[in-house]
């Protein structure tokens, strides 16, 4: 009997096997697919060997701060989604597009080097694969006295198997429709999960390699949308690789599709009208996520829309039979949607679990013994992060407040990180008040005494020796109302970051 068993096996459910793993806590992961991952899927193209995301595209860094954590945690690489050159609009079919510029359309979106897989094959090569369990589609959770019972359809065959708890990481309404709880789950838990849908599960999604990427070569960024109302490809951006490298245009899909036969000629009509007939020689993924038995539920088909406010419902990451059974997926997180969102919850979880075994550590000073180790760890590397942002500022042609936007953007990618970091170190869930929590406080916090004056000398230093910054006087040689906008940025990073870190240690 496994201590804990994770049913579903997308990022949550990975994110948490790894974590548990590093606390030395036995679990099992059983996934209804034959493969992991869940709505995180890539392809290789054949023609071009270009890694295409079938799935999840983007991530934000300034915006999430796990994401930011587990891509520095596991070494992955990242760059920019590419926006630069004219977008194109096509309102009438049949007739020419509309150009207009839209720089940084995607908001500062970023992409992973390999495409999403690489974050799925980064964390399941840190798993025990002994642990791991595929092709078993969960049918029914039952509570028995100390345990739980779980009942799973294997390639055919019924299987049973015990666990003390159970996490059900799948999203809420596809286990509201297919699992059945036994005793039957609170009404009023009921209706969250009936009233959550299912994040990005009414989507198709297509995505096509090509020889070169001939759109930049004519000024075009490869964004489009596509307004009239026979319009087959809604939204198309660039999907080729880091550097250029795999040229690919990416797409969403209206639904409902036309018949599969006939949407790979549809597809390619579209394209050409946008971006003329080199788009023909091709090689075309197509990814209907709307019928994916193991994504979306018949209420989900039924009711298409998503908006992020009908998610992380609170009744959602509760804990539910006196601790023994705990709900997961993007779906149960604040602002969830997203990977972001599915980390969060994984975060989430991890704590609960610690606290129900009665691992969480009983005093909250103690779980920061890690903290400033990991804290200085991060330090050490701050400059050279500081030295990438520079790096995809100039390529990208930014020539204003290089050194102030590096800077901020640096320091904020380790703040969210060491946020993220922080929730995952099974502090217990009491809240803390007072004097104790502002003490608390403090001691986190002084972990990164000197942090940004250490940092702004660095990149001062570095800025008077570096060639390509000679090129641009006022970050080569600052004056001193340049420097006092710089501060003033950072001190404003610091501030909100520490009322993050007070807000989390105090409400836990």
């Amino acid at each position: 009997m496994q201590d804990v068993a994770i049913v579903g096996g997308g990022l949550c459910g990975l994110a948490l096997a790894y974590r548990l793993q590093t606390q030395g806590i036995d679990y099992a992961l059983y996934e209804a697919r034959g493969r992991l991952g869940g709505r995180i899927l890539g392809a290789r193209s054949v023609l071009n060997g270009a890694a295409l995301d079938l799935g999840p595209t983007w991530f934000w860094p300034q915006a999430e701060p796990h994401m930011r954590y587990w891509v520095a945690e596991l070494g992955l690489d990242f760059f920019p989604q590419h926006d630069t050159g004219t977008v194109m609009e096509l309102q009438v079919a049949q007739a020419a597009p509309l150009t207009r510029l839209a720089p940084g359309l995607h908001g500062g979106a970023q992409r992973l080097a390999g495409g999403m897989a690489a974050l799925v094959e980064a964390l399941t090569a840190r798993v025990d694969a002994g642990r791991i369990r595929l092709d078993h589609a969960l049918t029914a959770v039952l509570e028995r006295d100390d345990h739980v019972e779980l009942y799973f359809e294997a390639q055919g065959e019924s299987i049973v198997r015990t666990a003390r708890r159970v996490v059900v990481a799948l999203p809420s309404r596809l286990a509201d429709e297919h699992v059945r709880f036994s005793p039957d789950l609170p009404p009023e838990l009921r209706a969250a999960m009936r009233s959550t849908p299912t994040w990005m599960g009414a989507m198709a999604k297509v995505v096509v390699a090509y020889s070169a990427a001939f759109w930049r070569e004519h000024g075009h960024s490869g964004n489009a949308f596509v307004t009239h109302d026979k319009a087959l490809l809604t939204e198309v951006w660039d999907a080729c690789g880091k550097e250029g490298s795999g040229a690919a245009l990416g797409g969403f899909l209206a639904l409902p599709l036309p018949d599969a036969g006939e949407l790979p000629a549809l597809i390619h009509d579209q394209l050409a009208e946008l971006f003329g007939t080199q788009t023909q020689d091709s090689e075309m993924h197509i990814q209907d996520w709307l019928h994916e038995a193991y994504t979306t539920s018949a209420l989900d088909r039924a009711q298409p829309m998503v908006r992020p406010e009908e998610l992380g419902d609170a009744r959602l990451a509760a804990v539910y039979w006196n601790g023994r059974l705990l709900l997961g997926g993007t779906e149960t997180a604040p602002h969830g949607g997203h990977m972001e969102g599915a980390l969060a919850a994984a975060a989430r979880i991890e704590a609960q679990l610690l606290e129900a075994q009665g691992a969480a550590r009983s005093d909250a000073k103690m779980a920061l013994e890690d903290f400033a180790p990991w804290v200085a760890q991060q330090r050490s590397r701050a400059f050279a992060a500081y030295e990438g942002q520079l790096k995809q500022a100039l390529s990208g042609h930014r020539s204003q407040d290089l050194t102030r936007h590096c800077l901020l953007a640096t320091v904020q990618g380790l703040y969210g990180e060491s946020l993220a970091y922080l929730q995952t170190l099974g502090f217990p869930q009491q809240p803390t008040s007072g004097t104790d929590g502002t003490a608390l406080t403090r001691a986190a916090l002084a972990a990164f005494e000197g942090f940004n004056e250490e940092l702004l000398g660095q990149a001062l230093a570095f800025n008077r020796t570096s060639c390509a910054m000679s090129n641009f006087p006022d970050e080569h040689q600052p004056g001193a109302d340049y420097l006092n906008l710089i501060r003033a940025d950072l001190r404003d990073a610091w501030r909100r970051f520490a009322f993050d870190v007070h807000d989390f240690l105090t409400e836990g």
